[in-house]
């Protein structure tokens, strides 16, 4: 342990981001008084004790400063605790990532609309040393948005500043309450992996706007070649279950074992035959499944291209899934813009 009095100055208690393209929340502050932009107008508490402050500006910050996954203890040495930290970043990292999707779905199902999506990386995070102090420790993200402008600055007034760039959505307070309750669906799963999938959601979804749509199925597939695997093993759990309660007697450890393990050999290809032979899964979710995988398996074996209404259809899957097995209903409006 490192001496407390020479902790590096880079462990923080919070962490945020800053929504890009820009958006107000709440609603449109008095764009002369610069100082209204960071007026906190909303503050809720998420499982794993961790608190959420936005700011009217777009800015997103959550509190990881009780014990949880995504704490930090500020006494920690530095390079002896790197793992640790690192750890505990990447999980602020998913906790944004997925409050983002929670974001998406929660606009489009009061409104009907969308933003361009973003993904947060350990690059474009915000960390703060305490979220109530609100000072900003890092701020790549801000940078980066700055930027933008200079490589347009032919294109604008000398004084125009990037934070004034025209912001078409504004966010409601009944929209943020929405996305913290379908946050709390994801905090509180009983699932261990329905964080990581989540991002993966996102970061398909961020992939096909990207034109990336190779990126994007095999992302996607990911997320629903796992989901596919749950359900597999309940179905098993299931048909073990009923077969006790008809011989009346309990299977021994081996052979549960052994239906266990023969469960998880089946590729996706044998899953889906036999749920469908079955009659567990309807003949069009048979069709997507086999659809998806047989064009991921394209392109990951042999760089086929891929199209965008693949790229669709791998996302509209993906989503369906954690609806049907996770029962987290994130599913979210995706667009493509062309420039010429």
């Amino acid at each position: 342990m490192g001496n407390p009095n020479d902790m590096n100055p880079m462990l923080s208690t919070g962490a945020g981001y800053f929504h890009w393209p820009p958006i107000w929340v709440g609603q449109i502050p008095s764009l002369h008084d610069t100082s209204a932009w960071s007026i906190e107008v909303f503050r809720t508490s998420l499982p794993q004790g961790i608190t959420l402050i936005v700011e009217a500006q777009g800015v997103f910050i959550f509190d990881f400063s009780t014990p949880s996954r995504g704490y930090v203890d500020p006494q920690l040495d530095w390079v002896a605790s790197t793992p640790t930290i690192q750890q505990a970043i990447y999980f602020r990292i998913s906790v944004l990532n997925a409050h983002l999707v929670c974001l998406y779905a929660a606009l489009a199902q009061e409104e009907t609309r969308h933003l361009r999506k973003m993904v947060v990386t350990p690059s474009n995070m915000l960390s703060y040393r305490s979220i109530d102090e609100k000072g900003v420790m890092h701020h790549e993200s801000v940078v980066n948005a700055q930027y933008h402008f200079v490589r347009s600055s032919d294109a604008i007034p000398p004084e125009f500043q990037w934070w004034r760039e025209k912001r078409s959505a504004v966010i409601s307070i009944q929209v943020l309450e929405n996305s913290c309750q379908l946050m709390d669906q994801i905090l509180r799963h009983p699932s261990s992996d329905a964080l990581d999938l989540v991002n993966l959601y996102l970061r398909s979804c961020k992939a096909y706007e990207d034109h990336d749509f190779g990126l994007c199925l095999a992302t996607s597939w990911t997320v629903t070649e796992k989901l596919l695997g749950v359900f597999w093993q309940g179905y098993l759990d299931h048909l073990d279950s009923a077969r006790m309660l008809a011989s009346g007697k309990q299977k021994s450890n081996k052979e549960l074992h052994k239906i266990l393990i023969e469960g998880r050999a089946y590729s996706a290809s044998a899953i889906t035959k036999k749920l469908r032979l079955a009659g567990v899964i309807p003949a069009s979710l048979c069709e997507e499944l086999n659809s998806v995988r047989q064009f991921r398996n394209k392109w990951v074996h042999g760089l086929v291209a891929i199209d965008s209404d693949k790229g669709q259809e791998a996302l509209r899957l993906a989503g369906e899934m954690l609806r049907l097995i996770y029962e987290l209903d994130l599913r979210v409006p995706f667009t493509l813009e062309m420039l010429f």
